[in-house]
């Protein structure tokens, strides 16, 4: 809504009495509510009550990442006292819930630490939010109600249909989901009014609503309101927007379909696009035609060009793209020409015209550049970067977005690389494609396409072994059965460490090798893997959780036999928690130490990143004990830092002196003077022994083989290892038959009656390796022990043919090892 909001005689009323009570409460705390679901109009009241009120009022707007409401307002005001505080942005926390539950259980330190009155800006979706997680803080409030006219909400549905319509809407992730808060107000307070609302509103409120929740990837929400949109628009006869809002759904289906998670290879095939989809398409050609609008025929063809390639009906996406060339060719349009050279490399591929497809990708890039160019000019080259999702609107895409977007631009890169890696080994060039297919992975990302991801790891694997760079193929597999295991694509990952799950909102996770900040496509993913939650181990997760924040718990040491899930726990489980959890009001943050060659060096490195994601500036290189000590004293009122060593027995195999090991001790005993600090050791419980007598552990009494220190992990019971394999098959569509998981859970338990974490994954793997899904085929395949050594095979033909005697040896070394075992 471009216009200010009319105040009308309730709001009037309301603003006076807010002002009124602000002065009241002078060195008071109070907390006042005011309640409006309208960014415009909330706006203009805090105008309207900063230019009316006397007072010195404190302004604070979130940011989507806070998690500790008192710790944000004590660090935005440094001990200042203003006359009256608002604060701004709790819609937009990702962590609401978390947030105001750690708020109501220091809402003393409000009362005794804020004396003036709070307002804290609230929809009506954060309010209720407030009473169920924060009841009894919610309880001292007092609320004040704004809302708009009918009048200004028709108003407001109207220009944000014609701007999404007609222009695009450029919002960010957390915009949009404000956005669908305004509408889904609107459309509540509109549809309990009378009279009725008129055809053409009701279909902008559709349009607006089906846009917004295909933002947020709730695909099929978005697909019923476009649908009701898509009526009302054909009674309208607006042939534009009828084609507009069957592109959104054609978009809609085609991200549903690639949201999908692969099956198992009995039924490999690819989801089908649903036949209608086709229809749909043709229908919006049909409907941009009757409206005679080139000009959004040619935009269609970032979304329609996808649908083709996927439908492989190369002749009409041939004749789309030389449409749309044809446009944008007269009206210098370098973004959209990239993408019209870009489909027609994608023509010429799958027609096998090698060099054509090589000089079409070439040109898609040069455009590429050219825009790049053209954006520097104007002077958009520091704008931030948002990260590509899998679900960009075809009316965000009608902007000129790639100024605004770099995630999108890399993205349609990356497939250009990847065509130019496609064309080079048919023209007999194999480092040449190996590097196009480097840049193609280093630009894309695993969660905006992870299909064409996956894809672009096994031709990197195939070709690295085509080679014989069998440590760069190995590394490769590698990362295609994490980003597997992370998307829910692969039940079982074998010997590897569990990897952290996925869509963490806010948080830096790592998808296979990449790095990628979880964003609004994400929200509802769960906090643990599966593999923590369905074996029981988040029991583990809330204690070990627990010991952290509790006051007289310095040090933690969790140990176990080797296998038995120490390091997939702390990875999946314990770390994500912990970034996500609070105390006494602070945010805790691990800092995982896994690399033990120059442990001061990863200390400090890790250190560094996790301060910036709180936007904490370093003002000196962390590179020294005394630099990071430093750095953590003055982080102390803000952070509770947590310093996790996972695997911590290979500090003993890599530094081999005792003086040069004790010289980590020691700096660890420097930490542990800070109060809020912890340290946690993770290793096998043979090592346990390393840690005795050591120095600088004087916090726990130099006795760090107490019970109140150490943590034991244990093997699974044969119900925490049926649960997770039943799970995991199912997440994965790699269903198991039910007799099948009996007999492989007790074959795993044996006589002792326990199965190891690392043995469940390693014979999982094969029989997924295998297909095996019956019991009948597993009997078939002979004993577990049999299952283990294929994948042990499989392991050593990973080597190349040259190698694998060296391999085996290797193999039979670590097996006869008492301290090293290759399982």
């Amino acid at each position: 809504m471009s216009h200010q909001p009319k105040l009308t005689a309730e709001n009037q009323t309301e603003l006076e009495e807010l002002g009124f009570t602000l002065e009241a409460f002078q060195g008071q705390f109070l907390l006042i509510f005011a309640q409006c679901n309208y960014d415009t109009l909330r706006s203009r009241l805090i105008q309207l009550i900063q230019e009316s009120s006397p007072l010195d009022i404190h302004t604070i707007t979130l940011h989507p990442h806070d998690t500790a409401l008192y710790q944000r307002i004590q660090k935005d005001l440094q001990g200042q006292q203003p006359q009256a505080l608002m604060v701004l942005g709790l819609e937009s926390v990702q962590s609401l819930e978390k947030m105001l539950a750690s708020a109501d259980l220091v809402r003393e330190e409000f009362r005794n630490n804020c004396p003036f009155p709070v307002v804290v800006w609230v929809t009506d979706s954060v309010k209720a939010q407030w009473m169920q997680f924060a009841r009894n803080w919610e309880s001292w409030g007092v609320s004040s109600q704004f809302n708009l006219s009918r009048e200004e909400l028709i108003r407001f549905i109207q220009d944000k249909a014609a701007q999404c319509l007609e222009d695009g809407l450029d919002l960010t992730e957390t915009k949009w989901l404000e956005l669908q808060g305004e509408l889904e107000a609107a459309a509540a307070e509109l549809q309990l009014a009378e009279p009725a609302l008129a055809p053409a509103i009701a279909a902008a409120l559709f349009t607006l609503l089906g846009i917004c929740h295909k933002q947020q990837a709730d695909y099929q929400k978005a697909i019923d309101y476009l649908e009701q949109a898509l009526v009302g628009w054909q009674e309208l006869h607006r042939w534009d927007y009828q084609g507009l809002v069957l592109t959104e759904i054609v978009d809609a289906y085609f991200c549903q379909t690639n949201q999908m998670p692969l099956v198992s290879k009995s039924s490999r095939q690819q989801h089908q696009i649903p036949a209608k989809v086709k229809d749909y398409l043709q229908q919006a050609l049909t409907a941009f035609n009757q409206a005679q609008r080139p000009d959004l025929i040619a935009d269609s063809l970032g979304v329609f060009g996808e649908v083709l390639r996927e439908l492989q009906d190369w002749q009409q996406l041939q004749d789309l793209a030389q449409q749309a060339l044809a446009f944008d060719q007269g009206r210098n349009r370098p973004d959209k020409l990239a993408i019209d050279y870009l489909f027609l490399a994608d023509v010429a591929l799958a027609q096998e015209r090698w060099q054509e497809a090589r000089k079409l990708a070439v040109t898609a890039l040069k455009w590429y550049g050219e825009n790049d160019k053209q954006t520097r000019r104007r002077g958009d080259a520091g704008t931030r970067r948002i990260e590509i999702s899998p679900h960009i609107s075809f009316a965000s895409l009608r902007l000129n977005v790639f100024s605004h977007n770099a995630g999108i631009v890399e993205e349609l890169q990356s497939r250009c690389y990847w065509i130019l890696a496609q064309s080079y080994p048919n023209l007999g060039q194999l480092p040449a494609a190996i590097a196009q297919f480097k840049s193609a992975h280093d630009l894309s990302e695993p969660l905006a396409n992870p299909r064409f991801y996956l894809e672009i790891l096994g031709n990197l694997n195939e070709l690295y072994w085509q080679t014989k760079d069998y440590l760069q193929a190995f590394k490769i597999k590698q990362e295609q059965q994490t980003v597997e295991t992370q998307l829910g694509l692969r039940a079982f990952i074998g010997a590897s460490r569990i990897p952290s799950p996925v869509g963490t909102v806010g948080e830096r996770v790592n998808i296979g090798n990449r790095a990628h900040v979880g964003n609004r496509a994400h929200v509802g993913a769960p906090l643990l893997a599966l593999e923590i939650t369905a074996s029981g181990r988040e029991k583990d997760v809330r204690e070990l959780v627990e010991r952290v924040r509790r006051n007289d718990c310095k040090v933690i040491v969790i140990h176990g036999f080797s296998g038995v899930g120490k390091s997939s726990l702390v990875n999946a489980g314990l770390v994500p928690t912990l970034r996500q959890t609070t105390a006494s009001g602070q945010c805790i943050i691990p800092i995982l130490i896994q690399v033990y060659a120059d442990w001061l060096q990863d200390i400090g490195q890790q250190l560094t990143a996790a301060l910036a994601r709180q936007q904490i500036q370093i003002t000196q290189p962390l590179d020294s004990t005394d630099a990071i000590l430093e750095a953590l004293r003055q982080t102390e009122q803000q952070l509770h830092m947590v310093l996790i060593f996972d695997q911590f027995e290979e500090f003993f195999f890599v530094v081999e002196q005792e003086a040069a090991q004790n010289q980590l001790f020691s700096f660890l005993g420097d930490c542990l003077e800070i109060l809020s600090l912890k340290v946690i050791f993770s290793l096998r419980r043979d090592y346990l022994h390393y840690l005795v007598d050591r120095p600088g552990m004087g916090s726990i009494s130099n006795n760090i083989l107490s019970k109140e220190v150490l943590y034991p992990i244990t093997n699974f019971t044969t119900a925490e290892a049926h649960s997770l394999i039943e799970q995991l098959t199912t997440r994965s569509h790699f269903k198991l038959e039910s007799a099948l998981i009996e007999q492989l859970v007790e074959d795993l338990a044996g006589d002792e009656g326990k199965v190891r974490p690392i043995e469940l994954q390693v014979v999982g793997a094969q029989l997924q390796a295998e297909d095996i899904t019956t019991l009948v085929d597993y009997q078939r395949s002979g004993t577990k022990e049999e299952l283990v050594l294929r994948y042990l095979a499989a392991v050593v033909q990973d080597c190349g043919e040259e190698n694998q005697s060296s391999a085996i040896a290797a193999l039979f070394h670590l097996s006869k090892n008492t301290t090293a075992t290759p399982l």
